[in-house]
């Protein structure tokens, strides 16, 4: 199941809240995931979930007032213990020298991540000396090689190139190159591809893709499209206010989701050739509600507010244990515990209910 079998980072029991004037907000509560090399892992979930806080907890990169009050980031080294990564000084040497060298992050807009003022040549020179230590020659030749990994035409040209003098889809390659030229073991793309159109967007999952196979790294492909996710994962993690709902092989998730909310997910996808825009679009089986308030303390479930299959007194006391549906899926849903009796799940499973 896991391609490579080196497990590379893993998150253990990870909380995050914010405490604010009006009350605490608990970014992540609890999160679990491991990540091997070879694999690409999709983190999946609305915005507001708390994918992109678990992407920034990784790097040490909670923004203030956040902090981690429980769990545990252990990235794996070569012949030593793992190291800590909540247990580090956000500025300090040693995250930094992670940030890049072991953990790479792509974001969503790369003209926020590049510099105008600098070509792009300099960017990716000054990331590699950084990291690596070598000659500025050295440095050079291998930004060419990196861009030219990456699919840019002309790529020794490209090197006195600013950002602002190239297209959104090549701003995009240099920000993999970028990501890329430390030669990460964990790659995470929050959002990456989203403002691109769908072809370039596969063009640079593709990228990934390949560039994976090459490096034995694990990708994070952080996204609210499930197109994405079938394109180029692994292993889903499906996400809902700050906890991991179910995990399972990507093709376990499409054919037999087993949470509410991953079926509400999928269920909200366009189909192939619906008419979006016509009055059809208006009629996608989405998920009633939004993401509630991140103040409100959702006691048990925290899916239950929104949950067509809710079973008043059991989903709404308790948050609901990991269950093992099978060897390879776990679901957080009471839908699958034996200590829940068969009568009261056949009760929700009304018109509204999801398709399973």
């Amino acid at each position: 199941m896991h391609h490579g079998q080196n497990k590379i980072l893993q998150i253990k029991n990870l909380h995050v809240e914010f405490p604010l004037k009006e009350g605490t907000v608990r970014a992540l509560q609890g999160v679990d995931l491991t990540f091997f090399s070879r694999e690409t892992l999709g983190l999946v979930g609305e915005s507001g979930c708390g994918k992109s806080m678990t992407a920034r907890a990784m790097l040490g990169l909670v923004p203030e007032p956040g902090e981690v009050t429980q769990g545990e980031i252990l990235l794996a080294r070569k012949d030593q213990d793992p190291i800590d990564i909540t247990k580090l000084h956000p500025d300090g040497e040693v995250i930094r020298n992670i940030r890049g060298a072991d953990i790479a992050m792509i974001f969503q807009e790369p003209m926020t991540s590049l510099s105008p003022v600098h070509t792009i040549g300099n960017q990716i020179m000054e990331a590699i000396i950084l990291h690596q230590k070598t000659s500025k020659e050295r440095a050079a030749e291998l930004a060419v090689e990196m861009l030219q990994a990456v699919g840019l035409p002309d790529a020794s040209r490209q090197l006195s190139t600013y950002p602002f003098e190239l297209s959104g889809g090549m701003r995009q390659r240099v920000m993999v190159a970028m990501a890329l030229s430390c030669d990460p073991k964990l790659l995470i793309a929050d959002e990456a591809t989203t403002a691109l159109d769908v072809t370039i967007q596969a063009q640079i999952l593709n990228l990934l893709k390949d560039i994976q196979e090459e490096r034995d790294m694990s990708i994070m492909v952080v996204t609210h499209n499930l197109g994405v996710v079938a394109a180029v994962t692994h292993r889903v993690a499906v996400m809902y206010l700050g906890r991991i709902v179910e995990e399972a092989p990507v093709e376990m998730i499409f054919e037999q989701p087993k949470h509410p909310y991953t079926q509400g997910l999928l269920a909200s996808v366009p189909k192939v050739g619906s008419k979006v825009g016509g009055r059809q679009a208006g009629r996608l089986q989405t998920i009633s509600g939004d993401v509630p308030d991140p103040l409100l303390q959702v006691s048990g479930c925290t899916f239950h507010l929104r949950c067509p299959r809710f079973m008043r007194g059991i989903c709404d006391r308790e948050v609901p244990p990991f269950i093992e549906t099978s060897e390879d899926q776990q679901v957080r849903c009471y839908l699958y515990s034996e200590d829940v009796p068969e009568a009261e799940k056949a009760q929700t499973a009304g018109g509204e209910g999801p398709r399973g």
